[in-house]
């Protein structure tokens, strides 16, 4: 689920949308936020066949008595509205048996890191994974191949890369 964030500047002719934790360049006049899923949480779920980002905003400033959305720009801010995917730094993680090895996941947009993540490793007799200290971490177990699950809780994208652990 996607919630999103919306201000509007003084002369109403900006309105400037965020997503998830990223912040608004304007918060002196944050109008709301809202849900933006195709779930039953999301306000404009009724019309799925043509359910877009702009619906929401549109009906922010209507509330706000804005009515003439073709002079309104719309500007999207932040590394999760804008990001197209991620990746991760290194893309095959290796390490000896009771070693660590860290790596970065970063948006493929802008080369920033990517926050709001969940990791799961498939077999953690053989790799497991901490984030101590903001540092992505994989601490061999034993040796074997397994994979990390990287997940976006903001964007919904996952990415997978191996894990080998060696003698």
């Amino acid at each position: 689920m996607s919630t999103f964030n919306i201000s509007l500047n003084t002369a109403n002719t900006v309105a400037y949308v965020s997503m998830g934790t990223d912040a608004l360049s304007n918060s002196d006049n944050v109008l709301a936020d809202f849900k933006h899923d195709g779930e039953a949480t999301d306000e404009v779920h009724a019309n799925e066949a043509n359910h877009v980002l702009y619906h929401h905003v549109r009906d922010l400033l209507y509330a706000e008595g804005v009515l003439n959305m073709q002079a309104v720009s719309i500007v999207k801010e932040g590394n999760n509205i804008l990001s197209t995917g991620f990746y991760a730094v290194p893309q095959l993680l290796t390490a000896a048996d009771a070693a660590t090895v860290a790596f970065v996941v970063k948006h493929k947009n802008n080369d920033a890191v990517a926050a709001d993540l969940v990791v799961v490793i498939d077999d953690e007799l053989i790799a497991t994974y901490t984030f101590p200290g903001s540092v992505h971490t994989i601490t061999g177990q034993a040796v074997g191949t397994t994979f990390a699950t990287i997940t976006s809780t903001a964007l919904g994208f996952s990415l997978i890369i191996p894990i080998i652990i060696t003698a």
